[in-house]
């Protein structure tokens, strides 16, 4: 059994006209980055607050360097507003679903 010390949140990197939900960023991470596990988060949390699963818990994440093996990897879509600069974009949903989350989590 794994023993998690952190974890890590992450933004999608994605405007708001764009989405990355957990099969879409799976197949990211499948054809760019040649994984073959697949997404490297364990969550991913959409703009409307549903919280998917990715990456089962037991198995190690692939998302933050040199701590992968003792974290949970939770990311949310957006991060960058509409002309692609990095920003807060959480809407009201994420954050509640996120607090939700992250509670359990801990």
């Amino acid at each position: 059994m794994r023993v998690i010390t952190l974890i890590i949140v992450h933004c999608g990197a994605v405007r708001p006209d764009q989405t990355s939900f957990a099969a879409q960023i799976d197949s990211w991470h499948r054809k760019d980055n040649h994984w073959k596990f697949g997404i490297g988060y364990h969550y991913v949390i959409r703009r409307n607050g549903e919280i998917e699963e990715g990456r089962p818990e037991w198995m190690v994440g692939a998302h933050c360097l040199h701590h992968n093996a003792h974290s949970i990897g939770v990311c949310y879509e957006g991060g960058y507003d509409a002309r692609g600069q990095p920003a807060d974009t959480r809407t009201a949903e994420q954050k509640q679903a996120m607090r939700t989350l992250l509670e359990q989590l801990h």
